[in-house]
């Protein structure tokens, strides 16, 4: 029958062929079919047949199928139904074979012989030349979209793939099958090594010809390492279709470490995500997050987490190791916290890095753009120590890594670098400098932070409690906040407020002025916060010196230490202390200062040690070089020299002295062994009182009147003890041996003793 020889059936799924393809491409016929017994007729049907095979052709001759059934039955509206039916179409590239219980062939709408639609009912089997095998209850060939439509369930398998659906549709030109309705696919690992995969979504998209599967809605694939996840995933297959070479995923995308997978890849969430895979199709190689975008990794020291609206990433051969990170517009990286180290967190507009496959990541560098990078550290509280947050702010921040972002070795600030730490014991730390570098603690050592001066610039400046220093490169203990200072071609120098006797009380005056800034100098200095002292050292070129504001209080040595928490001062090698007394108050005496004048002083010394609570300095000399003071009265000079200071102002109650005693006073001289020296008080004058010890002690005085030329014109007493004012006043105990001797001396002759010898 006519209507018979065209009908053929057009039917493309997924675009696969098999050997029977080829057997049909040859033009070989079918074997003849087996025997059967004689079907029931169907009343409506024109004709029945048997067994058998047909082939059917478009107009130009090419072959649409070739079909076996165990019986057939025409219609008078151009249908056939087929029993057991077998179709083999080799036409187009993807031949392909189908099988089912019963097949209803439509009439073809067009030239050519054969059908149009075909449904498949019962058992449907597709099987394609690449393999693929395709079962399900009911489907239907739409002959004009070349479009398979599978509603019910469907189950497929291809090597290591296989799946299940409650829907399918198959495009045979485009070989695009999409499973529908929730779809589960899963792959086992073949020899090939091909990796475990178990994917669900609302609606899967297999595209054979542009090597990719789109998972919609609520896309999850689970590997061996990790979960991806997201609204939409798209996985784009190598050529060989064995191994995913990339991974997009956007709405809602993430990629979760497995658990107690072996070196697993970071965790990330962003709006959109694109990775690619190494060759294998198991391990991650780079990655880029759009929006909202995080990574999460762990290293060596646990989880670190980097946040922007931008990342970029790469992986080393494990799939773990970061060998590049890229991040920018509002960066934000969380470090963990070690045995050494606190929390830390990082923020900039930009982040870039260098690394390589060996050594992981080496370095992070941070940019704040038109604003600034911050360093924060919060440092929990050990023992007594509370807890305490250090911040460091700059326009660049350079991390120098040992592999992974947890073991940062060192952080360099540059720009505007503002370093603070919280106040505690030893007060609130703030540093300044267009450099800084943090050093990061290791077993045994503490964390420092190194400022540096970048050529012209200012010079970098640390706040330490009450004093500020300055200094060519000043390096801070960030646990103790000691402060260590050098400079070689500008000196150090150093502020500090007079210590105070307590929260609102007045500066205690010790050897500077109440009320004055305390300027330090030197070519070195150390501040150690605790015991709030300031150590300066000297070199061949800065000596080091301590003074109050207005220069009239000073101290200069070799070494210069002053704790300002007591008022203690102590300085050692080349001594020279000068002070001004407070105003004197007026006392009516004879030749005593104008009322209000201060005293000025000037000692030198080996060493000196200034000791606030007794109010005492104590100067040390040599046999060679004594120590010696001085003011407008005269001079003293001995082995040691105590100078005592009232107990509210810095006034010279009194000196001691000891050890080869010289003294010059106006006009009158004296040696001997002990010296006592007492300021004015009220009427009373001062007084000295000399002890001569072994020796005896000289007093030498001009004669008055001076005698003729030519005769003695001193006068030298010999005393065992004598006390002597500024009145002119003499007198030895009451109850001891008074003046020994005189003798008249030229005044040029020294009194034995001035130069350190009796």
């Amino acid at each position: 029958m006519n209507w018979q020889k065209r009908a053929r059936i057009a039917v493309a799924v997924i675009g696969f062929g098999s050997a029977a393809t080829v057997y049909f491409l040859l033009g070989k016929r079918l074997p003849p079919p087996a025997q059967v017994a004689e079907p029931a007729r169907d009343p409506q049907a024109t004709n029945e047949t048997g067994p058998g095979d047909m082939t059917f052709r478009q107009a130009n001759g090419d072959v649409v199928w070739n079909a076996r059934f165990d019986s057939s039955s025409s219609y008078s509206d151009g249908r056939m139904k087929f029993v057991k039916a077998h179709f083999v179409s080799p036409r187009g590239s993807q031949p392909l074979e189908l099988w089912s219980d019963e097949a209803l062939a439509k009439k073809r709408v067009g030239a050519g012989e054969g059908s149009g639609d075909v449904v498949l009912t019962g058992h449907v089997v597709v099987q394609t030349a690449s393999a693929w095998h395709i079962e399900t209850g009911a489907a239907t060939y739409e002959e004009v979209s070349n479009l398979v439509r599978m509603p019910g369930a469907v189950t497929f398998k291809h090597d290591s793939m296989s799946g299940s659906s409650p829907g399918a549709t198959y495009d045979r030109e485009k070989q695009i099958m999409i499973l529908l309705a929730e779809p589960h696919v899963t792959v086992v690992p073949d020899a090939a090594g091909a990796e475990a995969l178990d994917a669900t979504a609302g609606r899967i998209t297999i595209d054979r010809a542009a090597k990719f599967t789109l998972l919609h809605e609520q896309a999850r694939i689970t590997r061996e390492r990790e979960v991806f996840s997201a609204d939409d995933a798209t996985l784009r297959l190598t050529d060989d279709e064995k191994s995913v070479r990339a991974v997009e995923l956007r709405g809602h995308a993430g990629v979760t470490p497995k658990r107690g997978a072996v070196n697993p890849p970071p965790e990330m969430h962003a709006d959109e995500i694109d990775l690619t895979m190494r060759p294998d199709g198991k391990s991650l190689h780079t990655g880029a997050l759009r929006r909202q975008a995080s990574l999460t990794l762990m290293g060596s020291t646990g989880a670190s987490r980097i946040e922007g609206q931008t990342i970029g990433f790469g992986l080393a051969a494990d799939g773990q190791t970061l060998t590049k990170l890229e991040a920018s517009d509002r960066v934000a990286l969380a470090l963990p916290r070690t045995a050494d180290t606190g929390a830390r967190s990082i923020t900039a507009e930009t982040l870039s890095s260098t690394g390589d496959e060996k050594a992981g990541l080496k370095e992070l560098k941070f940019d704040g753009k038109a604003g600034v990078v911050t360093f924060t550290e919060a440092q929990p509280a050990a023992g007594s120590t509370p807890a305490s947050t250090r911040t460091g702010v700059s326009k660049l921040l350079t991390l120098k890594l040992d592999g992974d972002l947890g073991a940062v070795t060192s952080a360099e600030f540059r720009r505007d670098v503002e370093f603070t730490k919280d106040a505690d014991v030893t007060g609130k730390v703030t540093g300044t400098a267009d450099r800084a570098v943090y050093v990061e603690p290791k077993a045994g050592s503490t964390a420092r932070l190194v400022l540096y001066r970048e050529g012209a610039r200012a010079l970098p400046r640390v706040v330490n409690k009450d004093i500020t220093i300055e200094a060519e490169l000043v390096e801070i203990d960030i646990d103790s906040n000691d402060v260590t200072a050098t400079g070689t071609e500008l000196p150090v120098q150093t502020v500090t407020k007079p210590a105070s006797g307590g929260a609102g009380a007045e500066s205690k005056p010790g050897l500077f002025a109440s009320g004055q800034k305390i300027i330090g100098t030197g070519a070195a200095a150390t501040y150690r916060a605790k015991a709030g002292e300031t150590i300066y050292t000297s070199s061949e070129k800065v000596r080091a010196k301590v003074q109050q504001e207005d220069g009239k209080n000073r101290i200069t040595a070799d070494k210069v230490t002053v704790t300002m928490e007591t008022n203690d001062l102590t300085a050692v090698g080349r001594v020279i202390s000068q002070f001004t007394t407070d105003p004197q108050p007026a006392d009516g005496r004879k030749g005593a200062p104008a009322p209000g004048a201060p005293q000025s002083y000037e000692v030198r010394a080996a060493t000196m040690k200034y000791t606030d609570a007794r109010r005492i300095a104590h100067y040390v000399g040599t046999k060679d070089e004594p120590a010696e003071i001085k003011n407008q009265d005269g001079l003293t000079h001995a082995q040691t020299l105590d100078v005592y200071l009232d107990a509210d102002g810095r006034n010279v109650t009194k000196l001691i002295a000891d050890g080869l005693v010289y003294t010059l006073t106006g006009v009158r001289e004296a040696t001997g062994d002990h010296l006592v020296w007492t300021a004015a008080v009220g009427t009373q004058p001062d007084s000295y009182t000399f002890t001569g010890g072994k020796a005896v002690v000289y007093v030498k005085e001009p004669k008055q009147p001076k005698p003729a030329a030519g005769k003695p014109d001193c006068n030298w007493s010999l005393y065992h003890t004598v006390t002597f004012n500024s009145d002119g006043d003499v007198s030895t105990p009451a109850d001891g041996p008074g003046r020994i001797t005189q003798l008249e001396r030229p005044c040029s002759v020294e009194i034995p003793g001035k130069q350190g010898g009796l």
